[in-house]
């Protein structure tokens, strides 16, 4: 139920970041594209995974969100894409994030970032194609949980489906989603 919600309720902000981020299926991205598009990337989810780590009161071991995070996954591709460490401290990171200060918040926000990994499959056999890259070298963001994208996804829709069963919480989650849509739409529309 909350799902089909979720879905209906944040389809107009997914296909509107879908066009923003359409470089990432071009036949012709360069290098440069991608790895511009990755420091994006970056600047939102180190922001943004260290507001869901400082959140207190996730109780659903199903969750695992130690194995959720993208911030080192970034780190790795942007290292392989010539980011060193200086760089990636000097990159600029997004300000303007959602409220994360609940759980519902917190699982709205998710919903918006595991939705990607599903995406994520479709961007990284493109990029193999053609650009030099591959799971372990520059893809793994997107690439994130590999085989394992369909498990991953289906355990936190359980998690989300039992909160909010039981919380009762269904709007702030949908408004989550939809402020978490919002922000990353601000990000990438903002100049590198």
């Amino acid at each position: 139920m909350i799902h089909s919600i979720l879905k209906r309720s944040t389809n107009d902000f997914h296909k509107a970041l879908e066009v923003k981020l359409r470089v990432l299926l071009s036949a012709d991205i360069s290098l440069d594209q991608y790895a511009s598009v990755h420091k994006k990337f970056f600047g939102f989810y180190r922001p943004i995974e260290e507001r869901l780590f400082s959140i207190r009161r996730w109780d659903d071991p199903e969750l695992q969100l130690e194995d959720r995070l993208k911030t080192p996954l970034l780190i790795d591709d942007l290292a392989c894409l010539d980011v060193d460490h200086e760089k990636l401290a000097g990159l600029p990171v997004c300000g303007t994030l959602p409220g994360l200060e609940t759980v519902p918040e917190a699982l709205g926000c998710l919903y918006v970032l595991e939705g990607s990994t599903l995406g994520g499959q479709i961007i990284t056999a493109h990029l193999k194609k053609v650009l030099p890259l591959d799971e372990s070298r520059g893809c793994s963001f997107f690439n994130n949980y590999g085989n394992d994208v369909g498990r991953m996804w289906s355990s936190f829709l359980r998690v989300l489906t039992r909160h909010c069963d039981s919380n009762g919480d269904a709007d702030a989650v949908v408004h989550s989603a939809c402020q978490t849509f919002e922000s990353l739409d601000r990000w990438f529309s903002d100049a590198a």
